[in-house]
């Protein structure tokens, strides 16, 4: 683990400094609306894929915002909610597999496949499953003393998590990454993590869950990216309709009744 650390730069055994080790290893975002805005720093981009999961041709490149949104917003809460009420493991899979959209988190791919990637983004999805509870290692995670959480989010079965961390590739392959950081969870939290995660173009589906949690450094931009005008034939996720909803700025929600206790039947 020591030489991991070592080469793979975890900073294991440093001095946390929340958010230090964000800004150093991520960009901060650019308006996926206006690209050209140049007062709305770059942020990761990474392919969005349209259901059912056979089609694995990109709709387009989206943010972490803009998939932030998404999930926290109501687009995908019916959907949500049939998969919830399927008891049958096998059919809840299928319906899954056929009815939510999905993306790649780690890079733009021609087609999901890992010799098609384009570019990397610098992010790597950490996939937790069967937890016997969400909401504590929800709440550790956002607390890691090595990793800021760039955005993390129930799955759509409603008992596991999607942590989304920064990761830099420049002198380190995805896969050795990958196998840092699952070492160090596991001594960290004991916890076993879903190994598809070293694979670059691993499917993520998109559930709803108002609960979701991004990094304050995106919101800072998500009011100036409501500013610009969305154009037509750039990043449309689904109906133009679908599009406002997506990009617009959340209001701010005062009195949410927890997630956690309608997920309960599914631990």
């Amino acid at each position: 683990m020591k030489t991991l650390n070592k080469e793979l730069n975890l900073r294991i055994g440093e001095q946390p400094n929340f958010y230090t080790y964000a800004q150093k290893s991520v960009t901060q975002p650019q308006s996926p609306i206006c690209p050209q805005s140049p007062n709305i720093p770059k942020s990761p981009l990474f392919s969005f894929f349209k259901a059912p999961i056979p089609n694995t041709k990109p709709h387009k490149a989206v943010s972490l915002l803009q998939i932030y949104n998404a999930i926290k917003g109501d687009y995908y809460r019916e959907r949500t909610q049939k998969l919830w009420a399927i008891s049958d493991v096998g059919q809840a899979r299928k319906f899954k597999a056929a009815n939510f959209d999905y993306c790649t988190f780690s890079g733009i791919f021609t087609i999901r496949n890992d010799k098609a990637l384009i570019k990397h983004s610098g992010l790597l999805c950490v996939d937790f499953d069967h937890l016997n509870s969400i909401e504590t290692l929800f709440n550790r995670l956002l607390k890691d003393e090595y990793f800021d959480t760039q955005l993390l989010f129930c799955s759509p079965s409603g008992d596991g998590l999607k942590w989304i961390i920064s990761i830099d590739t420049a002198d380190t392959t995805h896969g050795d990454y990958f196998t840092s950081v699952a070492n160090y969870i596991s001594q960290t939290y004991g916890i076993a993590v879903d190994k598809s995660g070293q694979d670059i173009s691993r499917a993520c589906f998109l559930p709803h869950d108002s609960q979701a949690f991004i990094n304050p450094i995106y919101l800072k931009y998500q009011r100036k990216q409501s500013e610009y005008a969305m154009t037509k034939d750039n990043f449309r996720l689904h109906s133009e309709k679908e599009m406002n909803f997506l990009f617009r700025v959340q209001p701010k929600i005062t009195q949410v009744k927890p997630i956690w206790n309608a997920r309960k039947s599914r631990l």
